[in-house]
């Protein structure tokens, strides 16, 4: 028997919750866990903590309704128990939509990200033009060749080409774009980054709340394709990774 079991919860997060920054949620989980009585596992030392952790933080402001927690319990307890305990205790806008039991010596989820899936909108009061008329000029952008812009990180500011870690994108009528983007410590692409670079290039404004982001799913690489991190339905949600 093993010592200790591991699970993997894919929670939502909606409403006004949205404003609640990623270590708050982290406190939240604690005490909601504790209030649905789940067996959890705890570190040893002085300071004992909930063995926990999350796949990757949402930004302040987002939605989401893939979001993900990775836990380890004292006891083996059903996935379906799991998710009924937390949804008894969560406040509106935080729901656990499902669970699964994790093989011995899985990796955490924030270790194997390799993309996230956004449905992404501008405010309306942030358009620069007509709906359709912005919808056409994002999808002549999306199709060039290299999408050049420039991106902050430890080592300074460095030129990338966000086209290759753009796995999908779908421009809506309206405007508004569903893009599978890459994710993870390597290439992460940020909405704002890939939206910064295409008002830059039509010589727009880009304000820093113009954008409305939710997250619909984060997914893992398996053989080639793209795979949420819990497949409820396996096959069916894969998507080919770009050659």
């Amino acid at each position: 028997m093993p010592e200790f079991y591991d699970y993997r919860l894919k929670f939502s997060k909606n409403g006004p919750v949205r404003f609640v920054g990623h270590l708050d949620v982290m406190r939240y989980f604690q005490k909601a866990n504790r209030r649905a009585g789940l067996p959890m596992r705890y570190s040893e030392g002085f300071s004992p903590h909930q063995i926990m952790s999350f796949a990757l933080p949402l930004s302040v402001g987002a939605t989401s309704d893939g979001e993900y927690l990775d836990m380890s319990l004292m006891q083996e307890t059903a996935p379906e128990e799991i998710i009924a305990r937390l949804n008894e205790v969560m406040h509106e806008g935080i729901e656990a939509r499902a669970c699964r039991s994790l093989p011995e010596h899985s990796p955490k989820a924030m270790t194997v990200i390799a993309a996230a899936k956004y449905h992404l909108s501008l405010r309306e009061s942030a358009l620069p033009c007509p709906a359709g008329e912005y919808a056409d000029h994002l999808r002549d952008f999306l199709n060039r060749g290299q999408i050049l812009t420039e991106k902050k990180t430890k080592k300074g500011v460095q030129q990338v080409d966000l086209k290759p870690l753009i796995h999908e994108s779908d421009v809506r009528e309206d405007g508004s774009l569903l893009a599978i983007l890459h994710a993870g410590s390597k290439d992460h692409v940020k909405p704002a980054l890939l939206y910064e670079a295409f008002h830059q290039a039509n010589g727009w404004e880009s304000a820093p709340n113009m954008l409305k982001v939710h997250r619909i799913d984060l997914y893992e690489e398996q053989e080639g394709r793209l795979v949420p991190l819990i497949e409820t339905d396996p096959g069916a949600d894969a998507i080919p990774l770009n050659d």
